[in-house]
């Protein structure tokens, strides 16, 4: 979810994103099960390309569990990832990259895919199929926590540096997860 800052106060750290107006900009990466965030990291990539495992890697070392199912959106695909995280015991579910040459199956493996990779393309092609019990359907769940942000004022960093930056971003993660806690206490009254 890249959030741009104003043209004025793009620091050192910042780095020129592709945004609508051509703005300095911050990638934050999210974590979260259930509407609750339970991960949270800020960078200057433009890409969320490689960052899946590092979530990961930061949700088991905090809360000394591993998920068994990561869900991600497209920006996260990357092979290394998946190979790393289904040998870890982790079911990756995160869409196909389109292919370039229409006329290959999407399931149908590539030269030199690993394994894991090929088991991850047919489960994906599978998972399309399968209509409303989709995984990739429940992506929009975590949409939420995206448009949260925008609504508590979020639409832009009014500091500079990655620290600060990451700062403004747990503060909205705490008021996030606190409205989340007590949708879900009133969900079980």
């Amino acid at each position: 979810m890249p959030i741009p800052m104003p043209r004025t106060a793009a620091g050192s750290q910042a780095r020129v994103m592709r945004m609508p107006d051509g703005g300095w900009a911050y990638n934050v990466q999210l974590t979260a099960r259930a509407d609750v965030i339970v991960g949270l990291d800020v960078d200057t990539t433009g890409s969320d390309g490689g960052l899946m495992a590092p979530a990961a890697e930061q949700i088991e070392q905090r809360y000394a569990h591993r998920p068994q199912l990561w869900l991600a959106d497209g920006g996260f695909t990357r092979l290394k990832d998946i190979v790393a995280l289904t040998r870890k015991g982790l079911t990756v579910s995160c869409p196909l990259k389109p292919r370039r040459n229409p006329a290959y199956h999407p399931a149908m493996p590539r030269y030199g895919d690993p394994l894991e990779v090929a088991a991850w393309r047919r489960r994906m092609v599978d998972d399309a199929v399968a209509g409303p019990a989709s995984w990739m359907r429940r992506r929009a769940e975590h949409e939420r926590i995206n448009a949260n942000f925008r609504r508590q004022g979020l639409q832009q960093f009014n500091v500079r540096g990655i620290c600060k930056v990451r700062a403004v971003c747990l503060l909205h993660a705490i008021a996030n997860n606190l409205m989340a806690a007590h949708r879900l206490t009133d969900a079980t009254a």
